[in-house]
Parts: structure tokens; sequence; C-alpha cells
């Protein structure tokens, strides 16, 4: 389970920026994630409260926006999605190589981060 490892990088982060800044909680948590990371919904909410608790973010929630896979064929340039699953959507669709760069999926980021500043009523 990959989610937890992510997940605990991810509450390092939040927590070392609340306290820099100096907040009275974090309420919320979203980040964008790319298919090539292959993580579980499920699995990176629980591991996200789960790792949370005692820290400047419990009772947080944590919010995804998954990014699909896209590549670009190398040979006629063509940019479309594909499947981790589905080796066949690597063949390019416009000429049928199957030469690809990935150009969306990679993408890992803390987005926003909600908090309640200190000493608000």
């Amino acid at each position: 389970m990959h989610e937890m490892s992510i997940v605990g990088n991810v509450v390092k982060a939040v927590v070392m920026y609340a306290e820099e800044e100096g907040v009275e909680r974090v309420t919320g948590v979203t980040l964008t994630v790319g298919a090539l990371h292959d993580v579980v919904d499920d699995l990176m909410d629980r591991a996200f409260r789960f790792l949370a608790r005692g820290t400047i973010a419990e009772g947080a929630y944590l919010h995804m926006n998954k990014l699909p896979l896209k590549v670009r064929c190398r040979h006629c340039h063509a940019a479309y999605e594909a499947s981790l699953r589905v080796r066949e959507t690597l063949v390019c669709p416009d000429c049928g190589k199957q030469e690809v760069d990935v150009v969306q999926g990679r993408e890992f980021l803390i987005e926003n981060i909600e908090v309640v500043p200190a000493h608000s009523q």
C-alpha cells in the first residue's frame, strides 16, 4: 500500500506549512494526482485520516483531483488518453505506432490547504 507513504509526505508538508504560518488548524487539503501514481481514493482518504491524528490537520478532509494519463505519439505527434491497465491504448489511434511520451499523468501537487487562522472566532 504505497498510499501510506505518499500520504505521510503530504501530512508532513501540510503540518509544516500550518506551523510556519501559525494557523489554528487545517480543515482541508486538495491534491492533484496523475494517473501514473495509481492511487486508490479510499486508501488515500483512510491513510490521511490515520496519519493526521494528533496533528493540526486532524479532522481535515482530503480531496483529490485525478488527472488521466495522456501521451503523445513520437511519430505523428497525436496526443490522446491512455490507460495503465489496457496496453492497447498505448497504440496511437492515428498512425498505429506504439512509441509514446507521457504528457500528463506524473503530477502530484498539494493544490490547496484550507485553514482556520489563529485567533479567529
